[in-house]
């Protein structure tokens, strides 16, 4: 029978390569998780966005659809909800790796 408090568990260790894979392990994970949920987002302002910058950018792949969505400029009375989009395309293109040669 254990004690509260008493732990028998021998920790993994933090140096060498093994800790260095499971650092990287740890942040690409984060990564992936982060570009999925950019890309979902843009995905769901998309349905809401003005007709012409939805039909020509939601039926198209996800690169294509970042790289369109990260050139949107304001126009007119929905100058705001363009930079919305705007905005949003920029952090998809960060993690996307477009334009950074990766």
């Amino acid at each position: 029978m254990l004690s509260v408090g008493t732990a028998t568990a021998i920790p993994k260790q933090h140096a060498g390569a093994a800790g260095a894979m499971r650092a990287v392990f740890v942040a690409r994970r984060g990564t992936v998780k982060a570009k999925t949920q950019a890309v979902n987002q843009l995905a769901a302002l998309l349905v809401s966005a003005p007709r012409e910058m939805r039909d020509r950018r939601l039926k198209a792949k996800t690169t294509a659809c970042v790289e369109g969505c990260a050139h949107v400029r304001p126009f007119g009375q929905n100058a705001d909800a363009a930079s919305a989009y705007e905005h949003t395309a920029v952090v998809c293109e960060a993690l996307v790796g477009i334009g950074s040669g990766a």
